[in-house]
């Protein structure tokens, strides 16, 4: 009864506070002539929920009397939770890098900057999310080297996938530094003949003449020309 009753109020608290909080701030980013950042307190809110509604399970939980193993399970449990509201955060917050170097790039006229942004956001998703996988991990007690180490054959495989895909991501390179196609320009490459829609960290999307979207691995596209 004790850890419902400071659930319930930990929740109407909670409440309380996220509004009061983003009250203020929005009060303040109001008076700023950039959205940059009324767009960061957006981007906060629903992690800092997450946040929060964690910590209230967790402060209620601790009401019980649990052996070792379990409380420790369960502080692990709230860390992870805590560790994956902060990556949020910065997953978000790529969106908001995507528009200052779009806006950035356009200004400076910076063509190879404009294409190469998908494959930028996409390489800074990836390794946020490596990043906070690793260090949940850790966490948890296990030591990332000896799981790696303890793939074995799984381990090759993942070897193999890697060389494919610093195959496509080298290829990539390739096509934005050597710019022999932009993105919009009809293109013949592999069999495939359309328009250039993205180039991405493995492959590059063209759209057909049948209005269909083909992915053409960006080794392939790199070998080609």
């Amino acid at each position: 009864l004790a850890a419902f009753g400071i659930l319930f109020l930990f929740f109407v608290l909670k409440h309380v506070l996220l509004n009061l909080i983003f009250y203020f701030l929005k009060k303040t980013t109001t008076k700023t002539l950039s959205s940059f950042d009324d767009d960061l307190v957006e981007i906060v809110k629903p992690p800092l929920s997450l946040a929060i509604t964690a910590t209230g399970f967790f402060l209620a939980i601790n009401v019980f009397t649990f052996t070792k193993d379990i409380d420790l399970l369960l502080l692990n449990i709230y860390k992870t939770f805590l560790i994956g509201s902060f990556f949020w955060v910065l997953y978000r917050a790529e969106n908001l890098l995507k528009i200052f170097m779009e806006k950035y790039a356009y200004k400076k006229q910076i063509e190879i900057a404009v294409e190469f942004l998908p494959l930028f956001r996409k390489l800074i998703r990836a390794a946020l999310i490596v990043f906070a996988v690793t260090i949940i991990i850790q966490e948890w007690g296990y030591n990332i080297g000896a799981i790696i180490t303890g793939l074995g054959i799984g381990g090759l495989a993942v070897a193999l996938a890697a060389k494919d895909t610093l195959a496509n991501f080298f290829g990539s390179l390739m096509i934005i530094m050597d710019r022999p196609f932009a993105i919009g320009d009809w293109i013949v490459v592999a069999d495939i003949e359309g328009v250039v829609e993205e180039i991405g960290f493995r492959t590059t999307k063209i759209r057909t003449f049948e209005k269909a979207l083909v992915s053409v691995p960006n080794s392939k596209i790199a070998t080609d020309n």
